[in-house]
């Protein structure tokens, strides 16, 4: 008798051979006046008598044969691939999607192998049926490249009544492919999940350790103040987190995140810190984790504007974390989207492309990172296309200020010509005529900023101060004299007019809006 495993590669070999005659039959075409079939070929064959003469018989076996073969094939792909699948996806994907949502991304993923395009993506939408209005949406990619991840955020679209709630970031550890889930939860789903003791008892662990002198050489533990790992002070901030939060998350980002919030709690400020990876091989290729707890702003808004300075700065994002924490003193009655700070944790690399050393180790670029990101959720969209992609040498500092002129003296510029300066977007557009406009309104957004940037001195002034008025005469001048040899005359009348609004400023009134340009730096 034949074993299974002889039984079964029995059965195998017959199908193929049943495949192969079914194939050969599906070749023929049946004349409905003859007893003859004629191959595509063209030559004559007899009659078999096996054969099936009926045209309905016929187109059964056919399709039969076909189901078959895609079958075969299906099968010799999936032998393929489910190897290469457990050999290359990260462990954390293993440990943070259930077994359903990993065999749909399985066959997605074959499907995407067997076509063998360079730059093909799938989009797979999926309601755990464990969890009412919740929405998984992945996004599976057959390539790593930079800023992947920033078109997707920038495409992804939110159901309604809800909010994003988590982002899984993963890339096949052979590079050729990513995988990328965005979770939403309803907002009525807000506090019905909270934590408790129990959750957190690993965190409990690292702060009885700190109690006890140990981890002395972690610089940021050893600075936490210890009203805030109080029993009381934790019990309190448990009743704002979600059970799932606290139970995955890391003790000592859980403390850092912690300390965070209580920097912006009751305002809409928002806090960032930048820290290197610690150990292991990502922390020898430059790896840094950037936490931002920002108060009222939507999760997908606050990780649309983080990935476009990131991707801008040419920093990968390999990991995301978004979470939640509720904050009562921000909450404005009859708006779900409000009275919450979110947590978003963004694991980056430097990409070896555009960064020759260890971004984290450049101070200068270190500061003026997290200076932009504490700006993120104030800026518009005209605004961070301005200072990070069509002129990155401006910056987002400039770029704000050039976008308010703009908007400003959209209605004065109309009525000198409807056509020419029809939108804020139109006059921005008109500075990509040469770069000598550009040269030109970096040195107007400088003056506007030297003039009112505030510098207190810690005993002796009680206002601010800026560029002396002697000095923002001879700039003025200065700029003046370039603007009136230009011969293009939109960017003419343009230039004048944001140099007149810089003049005519009240110095009363530019306090405050400088104030709201660095009130989160």
């Amino acid at each position: 008798m034949l074993s299974y495993s002889g039984k079964a590669l029995y059965k195998s070999s017959q199908l193929k051979r049943n495949a192969k005659i079914l194939s050969q039959i599906s070749s023929f075409r049946v004349s409905p006046h003859s007893l003859l079939l004629t191959r595509e070929s063209g030559t004559t064959t007899k009659q078999k008598s096996w054969i099936p003469t009926e045209q309905e018989l016929l187109q059964k076996v056919t399709t039969q044969a076909l189901l078959h073969e895609v079958s075969l094939q299906q099968m010799e792909s999936a032998a393929a691939v489910v190897p290469w699948f457990l050999k290359n996806m990260p462990a954390s994907y293993f440990k943070q999607t259930i077994p359903e949502l990993r065999k749909q991304h399985l066959k997605a993923i074959s499907a995407i192998r067997e076509l063998k395009q360079s730059d093909l993506s799938l989009k797979i939408e999926s309601k755990p049926s464990d969890q009412d209005g919740a929405v998984d949406i992945t996004y599976i990619a057959s390539n790593t490249t930079s800023g992947l991840l920033h078109s997707q955020i920038k495409a992804l679209k939110v159901p309604n009544n809800s909010y994003l709630s988590r982002v899984k970031v993963f890339s096949s550890l052979d590079g050729e492919l990513s995988l990328n889930i965005f979770s939403f939860k309803n907002f009525s789903k807000i506090g019905t999940d909270t934590a408790t003791r129990d959750d957190a008892e690993h965190i409990f662990e690292l702060i009885r350790e700190l109690k006890e002198g140990k981890h002395t050489e972690d610089t940021f533990l050893q600075s936490i103040d210890p009203e805030l790992l109080t029993d009381e002070a934790m019990n309190a901030y448990l009743t704002r987190l979600s059970a799932t939060y606290v139970k995955t998350a890391d003790p000592r980002h859980f403390l850092l995140q912690k300390t965070l919030f209580h920097k912006v709690q009751g305002t809409d400020n928002t806090a960032v810190e930048i820290q290197s990876v610690r150990s292991g091989e990502e922390s020898e290729m430059g790896y840094a984790w950037i936490t931002i707890a920002a108060s009222n702003v939507l999760p997908e808004v606050l990780l649309k504007l983080s990935s476009s300075v990131l991707t801008a700065r040419h920093l990968n994002i390999t990991r995301a974390h978004l979470d939640i924490v509720k904050d009562d003193e921000t909450a404005i009655p009859d708006l779900p989207q409000t009275g919450y700070v979110t947590m978003l944790r963004l694991l980056v690399n430097p990409d070896p492309v555009q960064h020759s050393t260890k971004f984290i180790s450049q101070t200068q670029f270190h500061d003026v990172l997290k200076r932009d990101m504490k700006r993120l959720k104030w800026l518009d969209d005209q605004t961070l296309d301005l200072g990070l992609y069509r002129y990155p040498s401006l910056g987002l500092e400039k770029a704000e200020v050039v976008t308010a002129l703009c908007s400003m003296l959209h209605g004065p510029l109309s009525k000198i010509n409807m056509q020419t300066f029809s939108s804020i977007k139109v006059i921005l557009n008109i500075l990509d005529g040469s770069p000598h406009f550009l040269q030109i309104v970096d040195n107007i957004a400088t003056l506007f900023l030297e003039r009112f940037k505030p510098v207190f001195h810690p005993t002796i002034d009680t206002h601010p101060k800026g560029m002396s008025t002697d000095e923002f005469n001879k700039t003025h001048a200065e700029i003046l004299a370039k603007i009136t040899r230009l011969h293009h005359e939109p960017a003419r009348i343009l230039l004048l007019k944001m140099l007149e609004a810089v003049k005519s400023t009240l110095e009363q009134i530019s306090i405050i809006l400088i104030v709201m340009l660095y009130h989160c730096v």
